[in-house]
């Protein structure tokens, strides 16, 4: 038997992804002022990109090269681990904008 939510409606099951278009997975940015970023924070620290970012990190990074965006949560996870700054450092209004759509 399907669960449901308090309002009545199927509730999503244990380990479910989010529904599409909700969530900061969802919502992006463009990822060419991340990626620059890092690009110089490898110069500056003498280090490959690799060693810089670790292997799940630079696995996204080459996603986010790929597809030209990038999601909010990969967004933050660079600034967070990699950079040290605040994302609105690199995006201002945008990212705002971003923060406040990812929450309907």
């Amino acid at each position: 038997m399907a669960r449901t939510s308090p309002a009545g409606t199927p509730a999503p099951s244990v380990g479910s992804p989010p529904p599409r278009g909700h969530g900061a997975d969802h919502h992006r940015l463009p990822a060419a002022p991340v990626l620059l970023a890092i690009q110089r924070r490898t110069r500056l620290r003498r280090q490959s990109l690799r060693e810089l970012l670790g292997p799940e990190l630079f696995g996204a990074s080459g996603n986010a090269q790929a597809a030209g965006t990038i999601s909010l949560v990969t967004l933050e996870r660079f600034c967070d681990d990699v950079l040290g700054w605040h994302p609105r450092m690199l995006y201002g209004e945008a990212y705002d904008q971003a923060t406040v759509a990812s929450h309907p």
